[in-house]
């Protein structure tokens, strides 16, 4: 899944559900997706203010 989908899925999906009916969320995997989506756009950020992908950062890339 992409990010930008991710995002979505977390947000407004969500949101939009909570908005027109009571449904249980799980805490734990919520958290999680919504940990690793800010750890993906902070890390995102940082190839694009580097402005040269190494090594590391492409393999680290591939993983998200």
């Amino acid at each position: 899944m992409s990010l930008g989908a991710g995002v979505f899925l977390t947000t407004v999906v969500v949101g939009a559900v909570s908005l027109f009916g009571s449904f249980h969320l799980m805490e734990r995997p919520f958290l999680r997706d919504v940990i690793c989506y800010i750890c993906a756009v902070f890390f995102t950020f940082y190839m694009i203010n580097d402005r040269q992908v190494s090594l590391v950062e492409s393999c680290g890339a591939s993983t998200f």
